[in-house]
């Protein structure tokens, strides 16, 4: 196994506390029967010595060998990387170079010079504003989008480049949006209001194009001004990122619905109107 990378020109294993790739010191992997509805054994989380390691797989289940297959043994390995919810990492190649395997009687056998290979890339969910705020209406659109890291001219192994169709830019350094996220494949997205006396908000927003435009939050309870905060509850647990600390944004974004602006505010004593748009969503002091 390698998934040594280059992050700003700097070895992947640096001593420095606030270099993100830091994280990579350890993968993690599961193995499940090839149908997908049985574990066969957890394997803890390996380390890794300048980018590379090994993963010994032992006593696999018998169950592999399905009468469906013929007698041949198939089984599915699941590999990742320890992914911290507070820091984010530069993509990096993860090559499986070689695979050995011991029946137990005795027999090997090898696969060598595959070319097994995967690129891993740190995502998040991202609410386009985190506070919405004089909502006047009774429900307003708070798009959502799928970001990954990366920082521009940071090389990595094997002539692998970071894709530029594949993500666009966006005005937050080091972040794009992730143009080809599918939800079947690379997370869904689960909203909810902390509060649902208080209002809603589009449960499952399907994501096409890297983000969904039309999830919706709307006002239940008639109280102005109110606040609905919304999480992620159930959002895949590989696309919450919080910069702030290793937990879970709460809430990850905001909505203040507020009373319609007035046309005018009064009469001041001179009879002449105070300003025909005094009467904001917020409180005012009125000088008279």
């Amino acid at each position: 196994l390698d998934s040594s990378y280059l992050f700003n020109g700097k070895e992947r294993n640096s001593t420095n506390p606030s270099d993100p790739s830091r994280v990579l010191n350890n993968i993690i992997t599961d193995v499940i029967n090839a149908k997908g509805d049985k574990e066969l054994i957890s394997v803890d989380s390996k380390a890794l010595v300048d980018g590379k390691g090994e993963l010994a797989i032992a006593n696999i289940d018998k169950s592999i060998f399905d009468t469906d297959n013929n007698g041949t043994g198939n089984f599915i390995v699941r590999i990742n990387f320890n992914r911290v919810i507070n820091k984010p990492v530069n993509p990096f190649v993860f090559n499986m170079t070689d695979l050995n395997i011991t029946d137990s009687d005795g027999v090997v056998g090898k696969l060598e010079n595959q070319d097994l290979r995967a690129i891993y890339y740190y995502a998040r969910v991202r609410a386009s504003k985190f506070m919405y705020d004089d909502v006047t209406e009774d429900s307003v659109k708070t798009p959502i989008y799928i970001d990954v890291y990366y920082t521009p001219g940071t090389e990595f192994d094997n002539n692998a480049t970071f894709d530029t169709n594949k993500f666009t830019i966006t005005n937050d350094f080091e972040w794009f949006i992730s143009t080809q996220h599918d939800d079947t494949k690379d997370g869904e997205v689960y909203l909810e209001a902390v509060d649902s006396s208080k209002g809603s908000v589009t449960a499952n927003p399907t994501i096409v194009n890297g983000g969904n435009e039309d999830v919706t939050v709307t006002a239940i309870d008639t109280t102005r001004p109110l606040i609905v905060d919304i999480n992620m509850s159930g959002t895949s647990s590989w696309l919450i990122y919080n910069k702030d600390k290793a937990e879970e944004p709460s809430p990850f974004y905001r909505v203040r619905f507020v009373n319609p602006v007035n046309d005018w505010a009064g009469y001041g004593e001179t009879g002449r109107v105070v300003e025909t748009n005094a009467s904001k969503q917020k409180t005012r002091r009125l000088e008279w």
